[in-house]
């Protein structure tokens, strides 16, 4: 059983049959995709100190910029305490950086 169909129960049968392969991860096997995100936005300028401080843990990011190459590895990984957590790279190839 994978974490998402333990967190969801009997409602995970009820996804879209896509959506319930593309959650179906199991432990140890990785999920990988890429894609290009057609336009990212920097939020309002009120937020830079949160992005700023947000950067420094990797959490947001306060580029924007269009046609952006990604990819994405989620990974479902047990830990010591015998939980499940899934652990996400995602990785953005901004050409030109353009902090608004």
């Amino acid at each position: 059983m994978t974490i998402y169909q333990t967190l969801l129960g009997e409602d995970f049968s009820r996804l879209h049959p896509m959506l319930q392969k593309r959650y179906a991860l199991p432990v140890e096997q990785p999920f990988y995709a890429i894609g290009v995100m057609h336009k990212i936005e920097t939020g309002a300028k009120w937020l830079r100190p949160f992005y700023a401080m947000a950067t420094k843990t990797r959490f947001l990011f306060p580029e924007s910029g269009e046609d952006v190459p990604f990819t994405i590895c989620n990974t479902c990984r047990a830990l010591p305490s015998g939980e499940l957590e899934v652990h996400h790279i995602f990785r953005l190839w901004v050409k030109e950086i353009t902090n608004n």
